[in-house]
């Protein structure tokens, strides 16, 4: 599953809903011997193409994220607030965070988006 991540473009005031983030890399759910719940292996791009192994997170918080995908919208992450929005045509809907719960459920414009991760 590929997610996104705020664009820089987007912060600085680029409004168009297809410039709100950029891709990340791919999540794909893995699970190891010793453990009873799947893990997330995080594929990145390199600059030539081929998909490079970054990366091993505990949990598979992308793969529950993106049950809340509607179709045709893309996973998108905030880092700086931990917050999950699907990423939808006419702009985010907040699906979880860890320091902005007032915006979980939120369908956010552009604008409002750019607002709220300011504040």
């Amino acid at each position: 599953m590929p997610v996104y991540v705020i664009a820089p473009a987007f912060l600085a005031g680029d409004d168009a809903v297809e410039h709100l983030g950029r891709f990340s890399y791919f999540a794909v759910p893995v699970r190891f011997d010793d453990r009873d719940v799947p893990d997330t292996l995080e594929i990145t791009v390199g600059p030539d193409g081929s998909q490079i192994p970054d990366a091993v997170a505990s949990g598979n918080q992308e793969g529950e994220m993106a049950t809340h995908l509607g179709p045709g919208d893309r996973l998108l992450l905030d880092h700086h607030t931990n917050t999950w929005f699907a990423w939808t045509a006419t702009g985010a809907q907040a699906i979880a965070s860890q320091l902005r719960r007032d915006l979980v459920g939120k369908s956010l414009t552009p604008s409002q988006l750019r607002a709220a991760l300011a504040s």
